[in-house]
């Protein structure tokens, strides 16, 4: 990933931080914090005035919640209150609203809790916020931050590759350049482990309204619509576990020489994989080049160039652990664009191969003499 690219993510990730950060401390933690200061509040009787569902009309639809009003008297001054408990908010899951009004009737005499040092401030109930808000904020919070330190690191990671391609070309020692899959692979599986969670409890929450709580009404329809989010988030677990089997399995380690590739001229690759190498039935590598482009204000990634030039079913071959790569000279005009070498091995009874390596292309004219007679002959 390039610069721009970790800059996006950084930006992204920090949104995401921020709405979560601002959605916990709104809907769960200042009334949490109301709810444990309210347990040393003064009890004092209190009347029941307005009990009635309200209900709220928005873009987003009709959202309903229970109107309490209730009236209390200290010192022969008369108070109003309609806090029905810290963290209670309208939503269109009509159960709790109903039974609000069911058990407290217009006429009602009940008690409420009096906040000693405002007597203004009364709340019906001493309870807190549903625990659901601060796991459905904290998703938000820990996937904006998790989101965030990725694009950081790739950020680093993407200077540091620079810096290297640099040092190469300043000192006219190209070398050559190792890849490793671990790092991808671990990246898959954090990507995989978050989108999971963030899916799942999303369509575990509104399983749980809707089987237990009778949310949205009773009816198979409903029961039915959710069928194809679980059938969802089965198959994103499903991934998830197989990208937990592919860190384990086997993997290559990739060579190539020079350490700097340019169009037209060969490279050599070197592989050596590690795990059971008789397992591996089929071996292929592909060069791929892709490159951002705009349209209408919209980013797409669009693939200019795939080429799979080793394609092998020969354990012989497979074993031999060495060919050869060229990028085709007329490529050399292809600004910005992105190459990567994908390897993809069958493994017979487990976790198949298939990684993507970024590969440090520099155009020609970017290179000195001293690089073409070095390696034109590899």
């Amino acid at each position: 990933m390039n610069k721009k690219g970790s800059f996006f993510l950084i930006l992204f990730g920090m949104v995401f931080f921020g709405m979560g950060m601002f959605f916990f401390s709104s809907a769960f933690l200042q009334p949490f914090m109301k709810y444990k200061a309210s347990k040393s509040w003064q009890e004092y009787p209190c009347k029941i005035l307005v009990s009635e569902i309200e209900i709220h009309t928005d873009s987003d639809g009709d959202t309903e919640i229970a109107k309490i009003e209730y009236g209390y008297q200290i010192n022969n001054e008369n108070y109003t209150g309609d806090q029905v408990y810290f963290g209670y908010m309208a939503s269109n899951f009509g159960g709790e609203h109903k039974k609000f009004i069911d058990d407290y009737p217009v006429g009602k005499e009940t008690v409420c809790y009096v906040n000693p040092q405002d007597r203004q401030e009364s709340v019906l109930l001493i309870k807190g916020p549903p625990k659901l808000m601060a796991f459905f904020s904290g998703i938000f919070v820990v996937i904006g931050f998790s989101i965030a330190i990725g694009g950081i690191y790739s950020f680093v990671k993407a200077v540091k590759i620079q810096a290297s391609i640099e040092e190469k070309i300043t000192s006219g020692n190209y070398g050559f350049v190792t890849f490793n899959s671990d790092g991808s692979r671990t990246a898959k599986v954090a990507m995989m482990f978050f989108v999971c969670i963030f899916w799942n409890s999303i369509v575990g929450m509104f399983v749980y309204l809707i089987f237990f709580e009778g949310a949205f009404g009773t009816g198979i329809f409903i029961k039915f619509f959710m069928t194809p989010f679980i059938i969802i988030g089965a198959i994103i677990i499903y991934g998830l576990i197989k990208a937990i089997a592919q860190v384990f399995g086997n993997k290559f380690q990739i060579k190539i020489t020079p350490g700097i590739i340019t169009p037209g001229i060969p490279f050599l690759i070197d592989y050596r994989q590690f795990g059971q190498t008789d397992l591996c039935s089929d071996l292929s590598m592909a060069l791929i080049c892709e490159r951002e482009e705009r349209q209408g204000g919209e980013s797409t990634i669009r693939t200019i160039y795939d080429d799979t030039f080793m394609k092998t079913q020969e354990y012989d071959l497979i074993a031999a652990g060495q060919c050869d790569g060229v990028i085709p000279h007329d490529m050399s005009a292809c600004k910005d664009c992105t190459w990567s070498l994908m390897v993809k091995a069958v493994i017979d009874g487990k976790a198949d191969i298939d990684d993507k390596y970024k590969l440090p292309v520099i155009p020609a004219e970017l290179l000195p003499e001293s690089y073409f007679l070095q390696y034109d002959n590899i």
